[in-house]
């Protein structure tokens, strides 16, 4: 959570203004401008999308094969690389893009569920705006870890057509736009995604209050918890700047966080964290429900204003 507030805080502004570069820049003035979020923090998150891509095992051998072919050498991004996918046995061409484009993708879902067929179509869109010398964008390779949360807290089996039984928990978003649809649903899901910050995008979600209360109290995943905290958070924020404050919205929020404050398993740090308001630094996207087209495509959108 700390490296996350920190990525949007200092790269996601970066990649959405007038400096924004991609990680692995092709040219450069000086060496010195190298030392940026984008190529540090945002670096670092790529690397930790390929070991979600190919599993922890994998990313250790390939780790192994990186030191013992590139010891001593000026290696490069493409080395790095090469070694996940001889590692993996997987074809890493695509994911290279992440290397050579700047910008934040922003990812769109939106969920619905079939009570009658028991299933839950997921819909993902990904864009990417425009950036300096960057008018075209090419879709990127994008891990989602995710969930689906029954009425008793408790994480569904994920069952994707086509696929069967998900292996790990997450999909690979590689197109402008796809749907997955995941079978024999028992009960209407709670969608968790993104789960441990899976891949640095602007998420944005169709869901409802309820929901994001209900994530704060029942994900399993620490992260994605917290992030159900920020979306309410700063939707209230914004009723109250707006005038349309509701003191039973105020209060049901105030509700959700007392059992989390009062569960002795969970850590005090990130009670205080999940006690913590949205920063303006660090806020995300506003939900699709409120955000109109023309905001969407608002470069300023992007970096939290």
């Amino acid at each position: 959570i700390a490296d996350v507030k920190t990525l949007r805080a200092r790269q996601f502004p970066e990649d959405g203004g007038p400096l924004a570069h991609p990680v692995r820049p092709s040219s450069y003035i000086a060496i010195n401008n190298f030392y940026t979020p984008t190529v540090y923090e945002k670096g670092a998150e790529l690397c930790r999308m390929m070991r979600t891509l190919i599993g922890p095992a994998a990313f250790r051998k390939a780790m192994d094969l990186y030191f013992k072919r590139h010891d001593g050498q000026a290696a490069t991004v493409e080395d790095f690389v090469q070694c996940m996918a001889d590692a993996s046995g997987r074809d890493m061409s695509s994911f290279f893009r992440w290397y050579e484009q700047a910008g934040t993708p922003q990812v769109i879902a939106e969920g619905r569920y079939d009570a009658r067929r028991k299933t839950f179509d997921l819909t993902l869109e990904q864009r990417t705006l425009p950036t300096p010398g960057q008018s075209e964008k090419l879709p990127l390779l994008i891990p989602q870890a995710l969930g689906l949360v029954g009425p008793d807290g408790e994480d569904m089996p994920l069952d994707l057509e086509g696929v069967g039984r998900l292996n790990a928990p997450f999909i690979e978003l590689s197109e402008r736009k796809q749907t997955f649809r995941f079978r024999n649903v028992a009960a209407r899901p709670v969608l968790s995604l993104n789960r441990g910050f899976s891949a640095p995008i602007h998420l944005i979600v169709n869901a409802s209050p309820e929901d994001q209360l209900f994530l704060m109290g029942h994900d399993r995943d620490s992260f994605s918890r917290w992030e159900a905290g920020q979306m309410r958070g700063r939707e209230l924020i914004l009723a109250e700047a707006g005038g349309k404050s509701q003191s039973s919205d105020v209060a049901a929020y105030a509700q959700a966080l007392a059992p989390i404050l009062a569960d002795p398993s969970l850590d005090d740090a990130f009670k205080a964290l999940m006690l913590g308001l949205p920063e303006e630094a660090n806020t995300t996207p506003p939900t699709a429900r409120n955000v109109p087209t023309a905001l969407l495509r608002c470069p300023r959108a992007r970096g939290g204003d």
